[in-house]
């Protein structure tokens, strides 16, 4: 069920997208999905990213100290916590990008600010810090997924906006450039399209999806090679272009 989330989640931004555009003859969407109240308040940030990780939930709150989260699954109760926000050591500044990988039980965490990605140890009902990966100064890392413990699938920011395969040292293994369109007039030296990634190691593939876009694209990277398998646009969207950037 674990593997299912990224699509169901996929499935219902689609279905919950405003009416600029006609899903009608795209989808047919029903509610399906069922939910218990926990017995506990989530004190996480306003958009958090919470994660199944076997009995527990790992999320991320505002604070200041303990700021990440692990929770029991079945009340929301607080388990353990552990990262600090300053600048003394194992501290974060800017808190971004998040992952938990369930063939590692690892919780990934990056930081823009201080080039590093933070990598998260569960046991024994505590999370604990276990390494940290430097990122190179020029790359401006929007999302990152662990593949397993050589290998990370990352997407950056700009400039040339694309989809990287590392190793746990950070050197591009493959990278080919990523575009929800391929239109001559967007400028991808200063502007990204903001997507969703996940991936599916049983398969060997990569699922992005665009958040401002009902767009989907499958990826494999198979044989350490970034290949697109396929793309769909699941309703006509309206765009144009203004000073090299895209505008709904």
């Amino acid at each position: 069920m674990n593997k299912l989330y990224p699509l169901i989640i996929l499935s219902l931004l689609c279905c919950q997208r405003q009416p600029e555009y006609n899903f009608s003859t795209y989808l047919n969407c029903s509610d399906t999905l069922t939910a218990d109240f926990l017995v506990s308040e989530l004190h996480t940030s306003p958009y958090p990213d919470l994660f199944l990780a076997e009995e527990y939930f790992i999320t991320t709150s505002d604070l200041q100290k303990g700021f990440i989260q692990l929770l029991d699954r079945e009340t929301g109760k607080l388990i353990s916590s552990t990262a600090n926000i300053g600048r003394g050591p194992d501290e974060m500044i800017s808190p971004r990008g998040q992952h938990y990988s369930i063939k590692l039980n690892k919780f990934l965490v990056s930081d823009n600010y201080i080039k590093k990605v933070f990598v998260y140890s569960i046991s024994n009902d505590s999370i604990e810090l276990a390494s940290q990966i430097p990122i190179p100064k020029d790359f401006f890392l929007k999302l990152l997924r662990s593949v397993n413990d050589t290998m990370l699938v990352a997407i950056n920011y700009y400039p040339n906006q694309s989809i990287y395969l590392l190793n746990n040292q950070w050197t591009t293994i493959e990278s080919i450039p990523y575009r929800s369109y391929h239109d001559p007039n967007l400028d991808y030296e200063q502007r990204h399209d903001n997507v969703f990634l996940e991936i599916m190691p049983e398969r060997e593939c990569i699922v992005i999806a665009d958040s401002d876009m009902p767009l989907i694209k499958l990826y494999s990277y198979r044989d350490n090679k970034i290949e697109l398998l396929w793309e769909k646009m699941m309703a006509e969207s309206k765009y144009h272009t203004e000073n090299g950037k895209r505008k709904l």
